[in-house]
């Protein structure tokens, strides 16, 4: 008797001890265990500076540390975060923001300031932000840029709680935009205090945001960590882990290896993925399309360029292409976004050129007796280096050699933001450039005097214009549609190839949404079923 009186004893304090423990574990959010995300990416973060980010993981990192004026739901829709209220004038030119309270990580409170100090840096060209082509609406923006003018923007901080916006004009997209990484607030008095480090470790960075760099391995993670107790009510992701891979593998290796749960990728074989671990959603968000400058003799010459279009087999490169590419029949992707939501329903508006071998080769030699001594100028198609993108080029060269005699090299490039660099520069006869964003900004790349890649015609110049004026959907749709028309007979601007990018993550994720945009993630509205 007294042996199991003593085990009711233990029993008993037990129990009495899980009384006391049961209420703080519900409290403190361990009701249910909270998890951690690791999302794969390709490369570690440079810096995770709202107004220098550019990288996936420098995004990724900067839209869960920041909130900012106006957020991404769960539906990719524009919704107010820290604007409280927002006031619009009748003319479109105006905002005046009142802002919500809100604090940094340091318990300093967020105020209207710290988006003024935020804007004016991003419109600094000192700053070199890679996104500062989100800010040229605003009213005196273009000039900083360029370096003239007095400096001034159109932002002003009349009290700490407001936040006052000028436009140059309207601009149907503009809380859309204010959802992006470069117009997150900067604390003046932090920033200055950091000496040019800022961004640059976890250190010299201050958040407002539902995360907090808490862990910054270099060539490992990034680690971000929940502010604020979470709810227990759910299970959420408490860290997240911006992982790169440290054995070589790939993120679909990884993904397939269960090393990581989410992960954007563009992988052309996405087989032996266990569906029933793993959701993949596949959007067709950026297409390739062959363009010629026309500042060159050879792009100046519309018999020279028609001859090139009306010489590509679009039927045999189909054929070789990988099976999750598909010919594009335009500039713009099939997935593309009038902003934030899909713009669709295209698919009538084809390229114009179709294979012609005989009037291609005609039309080619009436052009070369207008070149220089009759000869055909030395050809450097730009590309981006990757085998199946080159496979695709590759092909169409040597199509232009059978079909034309006319002998093309293929200049490589790593990164798709050089590439880019040099084809808007005009540093170039030809290149197979990617297109990727909104459907006004893939539009207006060809309507852009200073670019390379503009075609020159004041009519579609005129429809440009009009469809970044408009605020109507339809109107902006019509415009889209009599761009693409007029798209579809330039033969200096040929569409090639529809590339998927992949978005792969654990099938028990819930509320989780890729930013169009960006291809980001806010994870402070994930979570799993209990």
């Amino acid at each position: 008797m007294i042996y199991k009186h003593k085990i009711f004893k233990k029993i008993l304090c037990f129990m009495l001890a899980l009384a006391v423990v049961c209420p703080i574990l519900t409290m403190s959010g361990c009701m249910a265990e909270n998890f951690s995300v690791y999302f794969g990416i390709t490369e570690m973060p440079y810096n995770i500076d709202p107004q220098k980010a550019q990288s996936q993981a420098e995004l990724l990192a900067v839209r869960n540390c920041f909130r900012g004026l106006y957020k991404q739901d769960k539906d990719g829709n524009a919704v107010p975060d820290l604007a409280k209220t927002t006031e619009k004038s009748a003319d479109g030119l105006t905002y005046a923001f009142t802002l919500q309270a809100a604090e940094w990580k340091n318990g300093s409170p967020v105020t209207s300031d710290d988006f003024l100090f935020a804007l004016q840096r991003a419109s600094d060209p000192v700053t070199k932000s890679a996104f500062a082509h989100l800010l040229v609406n605003i009213q005196g923006v273009e000039k900083r840029l360029s370096g003239e003018g007095d400096g001034s923007i159109g932002v002003t901080a009349p009290d700490d709680n407001t936040l006052v916006i000028t436009l140059s004009k309207p601009d149907k997209n503009f809380t859309t935009k204010l959802t992006q990484a470069v117009f997150m607030p900067c604390n003046r008095e932090f920033f200055e205090a950091t000496g040019g480090k800022y961004g640059l470790d976890r250190k010299n960075i201050l958040t407002n945001g539902a995360y907090y760099p808490s862990q910054w391995v270099e060539d490992k993670h990034l680690k971000l960590t929940m502010v604020n107790e979470p709810d227990s009510r759910y299970l959420v992701a408490e860290n997240v882990y911006l992982s790169v891979s440290t054995t070589g593998k790939s993120n679909l290796q990884r993904i397939k290896a269960k090393e990581i749960g989410v992960a954007v990728d563009s992988s052309v074989d996405l087989s032996g993925i266990n569906t029933e671990v793993y959701k993949v959603e596949s959007l067709y968000l950026k297409n390739y399309a062959l363009v010629f400058n026309k500042t060159s003799a050879v792009g100046a010459s519309e018999l020279m360029t028609d001859a090139f279009a009306r010489a590509i087999h679009r039927e045999k490169f189909k054929v070789n292409m990988n099976e999750r590419f598909i010919a594009a029949e335009s500039v713009l992707p099939e997935d593309s976004t009038l902003f934030s939501s899909a713009v669709g329903g295209f698919e009538s508006i084809k390229y114009g050129y179709e294979l012609d071998s005989e009037k291609a080769r005609t039309e080619f030699l009436e052009a070369l007796k207008e070149m220089k001594n009759g000869k055909l100028p030395e050809i450097k198609v730009l590309c981006i280096d990757t085998s199946e993108i080159r496979a695709v080029l590759n092909e169409i060269v040597s199509q232009w050699q059978s079909v034309l005699g006319a002998y093309v090299n293929v200049s490589l490039y790593r990164s798709e933001e050089s590439l880019l660099e040099d084809s808007q520069s005009g540093k170039f006869t030809a290149a197979l450039v990617p297109l990727s964003g909104t459907a006004p900004e893939i539009l207006s790349l060809f309507a852009d005097g200073d670019s390379g890649l503009y075609i020159g015609n004041e009519e579609y110049d005129a429809l440009v214009k009009k469809l970044n004026d408009t605020d109507d959907s339809t109107s902006a749709k019509q415009y889209i549609e009599d761009c693409l028309t007029i798209l579809s007979t330039e033969s200096s601007v040929i569409p090639v190839i529809s590339v998927p990018t992949s978005y792969i993550y654990n099938s028990g994720y819930y509320d989780l949404y890729f930013s169009r945009l960006d291809g980001t993630v806010d994870f402070s509205i994930i979570y799993k079923k209990q």
